[in-house]
């Protein structure tokens, strides 16, 4: 009979209990006298066994492991419990009541694996023109942007329009269609594949803040994420096919082949210190104008990674257009996002609880399925991530690079961490560049790259080539920064940043940048790198937007070209903005090729023209700003053809 009794009280032991049940008995538990433990026994195991039917009616079970692709080394993927009710979510996020209406989420500023070594522009050939692409993390994953080109047509938001534009011939530039969106829809970022157009965007897109170290969400209004899908077999006649909007914040997107994935966030917040009972919901032209709710039972959560927020992943093929929208929901929050061919994850953030003030991150990984997600399993590290390059999967495991009270410089120190399938940490490196904190990250490979900075920039050289073990292999220290590192080669990266001075103000010496720098290091001798080239741009107000927007950058090592924009003061009235084209290569590292400008074309109001991409197609360069299209000769730079878009006069 004790055999049963400890068979069955086993088989309850890691049964997932409603949380307010759960407190239940801990509450009787604590009351019981000790001497009564044994009469207290068997009634529990009565409980726990009506339990047992009461739970598998609600359908909040154990989490459970089941088999996943083989191609990912049969990860075991969880099926998480359920918040169920509101009273559950209530209880859940019991912790975070009465904290500040602004929660701060994991991330120091959002904005890749670089282990393939894609270039920023990869040239692929499409209708036999050779074309750049955005500039992509990882290969293969395509990323959403404000300007798209399939090397032949160019995709540009502008305003509330959406512009086909012909690029070729290059001195023929003219606009194929034009798609104008409603007052409320407000186009953030496009995908394209042969015969899609997809555009995201949004109401309200403006209250993710990003300033300083750290994005926060401000819950303020009824932000939607809104999804327009166009068929563009013609382009002068596209036509829509499909709308979505749900209910969150956009925050990135990503596509593989056909299939797209739009990842938004949105927060729960309190009222009157009472918690808000609305469920997250979504509308699809599919079904007309219903409203679709995404129900407690359907919202996934992990004890330990708990947000007021929730965090969707929706999944789409475009191939089979008319198929379901699938909508993976998860009660945590993420704003920075990497994602594989095979997996997504997403960093959440600085959990602020009441007296339990936390600066950790958590990592929620999802698997891919095509035109659907499935949550896999959550990790959490030390510190907070920078951006989407602070990631990187390789071989099975996940690295991230994180500092550590970031917000206090005199006690910052950062970590590197590499958790295995099922989101353990197995390595790591702790306490790196103690008072300084990250400034850009990248993994190439079995190295990790990693710049901190106060008063120098120290580029750390990591060793990943066992994931149990991660060492430093060298490190370079030179005045300035490094905010963004693009991959040239195996052994040399080009680093986008700031020079810097030391200035004496009182009994400090403060680093103070002086004015943009590019950089190429080389990194042959992995226990001494080496800053082999470097050119400097403009004075202590020049800017350049890729040093926070990878997606401002052409690369292309095939071209030995690097393209950006810049801007900086020209005497004490003006300034120059426009883009400044390289040539480079590791014998005479970057040489300017020379600076285009739309400064010469004027908006309604007299403003200029800023340019914020540069691409190619073929032969020729193409700059594009909120007014205009230029195109360029490649060799050259002699202007071929221009375009004025949007109220340029």
């Amino acid at each position: 009979m004790d055999k049963k009794i400890n068979d069955l009280k086993k088989s309850f032991d890691n049964i997932e209990v409603p949380p307010e049940v759960d407190l239940v008995i801990e509450t009787a538990i604590k009351r019981e006298n000790k001497t009564r433990k044994l009469n207290f026994v068997r009634p529990l195991i009565a409980t726990a066994a009506c339990l047992l039917i009461i739970i598998t009616a609600v359908g909040i079970n154990k989490p459970r492991v089941v088999n996943e692709s083989k191609s990912d080394k049969m990860i075991l993927a969880q099926v998480l419990p359920k918040v169920g009710s509101y009273q559950n979510l209530q209880v859940l996020l019991r912790d975070f009541k009465g904290n500040s209406a602004i929660e701060k989420y994991g991330s120091m500023n959002s904005d890749k694996s670089a282990g393939s070594l894609k270039s920023a522009a990869t040239s692929t050939k499409d209708s036999a023109t050779v074309h750049s692409d955005t500039n992509q993390q990882v290969k293969g994953v395509d990323e959403g942007d404000n300007v798209k080109n399939d090397g032949e047509y160019i995709y540009k938001i502008t305003g509330n329009k959406l512009m086909i534009i012909k690029a070729i011939p290059a001195d023929k530039l003219q606009i194929s269609s034009e798609i104008t969106f409603e007052e409320n829809f407000h186009p953030a970022e496009v995908l394209i594949n042969e015969k899609s157009l997809v555009v995201i965007g949004g109401q309200g897109q403006n209250n993710l803040y990003k300033g300083g170290m750290v994005d926060t969400i401000r819950p303020m209004g009824n932000f939607k994420t809104q999804v327009r899908i166009f068929d563009i077999s013609d382009k002068k006649k596209p036509f829509k096919i499909r709308s979505l909007e749900i209910v969150g914040e956009y925050s990135q997107a990503r596509m593989i082949n056909s299939s797209v994935y739009i990842v938004s966030n949105k927060y729960i917040s309190y009222s009157d210190d009472k918690l808000e009972d609305k469920v997250p919901t979504y509308k699809d032209s599919l079904t007309g104008d219903k409203v679709n709710s995404i129900s407690y039972d359907n919202i996934g959560y992990c004890k330990e990674a708990l947000e007021p927020n929730y965090l969707m992943i929706t999944s789409l093929d475009l191939n089979n257009i008319k198929g379901k929208a699938n909508i993976t929901t998860v009660l945590g929050s993420g704003t920075n996002i990497y994602a594989s061919e095979n997996n997504i994850y997403m960093a959440g953030g600085n959990r602020r609880r009441i007296n339990n003030q936390e600066d950790k991150t958590t990592i929620y990984k999802f698997k891919i399925n095509k035109a659907s997600t499935s949550f896999v399993t959550s990790g959490v590290v030390k510190g907070s991530t920078l951006n989407q390059f602070s990631m990187d999967e390789s071989k099975g495991y996940f690295r991230i690079a994180t500092t550590e009270n970031a917000y206090n410089i005199n006690k910052s120190k950062n970590n590197l961490f590499v958790l295995n399938s099922e989101m353990k940490v197995v390595g790591k490196l702790e306490g790196l560049a103690p008072t300084e904190r990250i400034y850009s990250a990248r993994f190439m490979g079995d190295r990790a790259y990693m710049v901190t900075f106060k008063q120098q920039d120290p580029l750390f050289v990591i060793d990943l080539k066992t994931p149990e073990a991660p060492k430093i292999l060298g490190e370079l220290k030179i005045p300035g920064f490094s905010n963004y590192l693009e991959p040239y080669d195996e052994n040399h990266l080009l680093g986008f940043g700031q020079d810097s001075v030391d200035v004496k103000e009182g009994d400090n010496i403060l680093s103070k940048p002086i004015g943009m720098k590019i950089a190429m290091f080389d990194v042959t001798d992995v226990a001494k790198p080496i800053e082999k080239f470097q050119a400097k741009i403009g004075r202590k107000n020049s800017y350049s937007q890729v040093l926070n927007n990878h997606k401002a950058l052409l690369f292309s090592k095939e071209n030995n070209l690097i393209a950006f924009p810049v801007q900086y003061s020209i005497g004490k009235m003006g300034y120059y903005q426009g883009a400044c084209v390289y040539n480079v290569d590791l014998k005479t590292g970057f040489t300017l090729k020379g600076n285009i400008t739309h400064n010469d074309i004027k908006g309604p109001q007299g403003e200029k023209a800023n340019i914020d991409r540069e691409l190619y197609i073929g032969e020729n360069i193409y700059t594009i700003s909120n007014l205009a299209i230029k195109a360029n000769n490649l060799q050259t730079l002699k202007e071929v053809g221009r375009l004025k878009i949007g109220d340029a006069k």
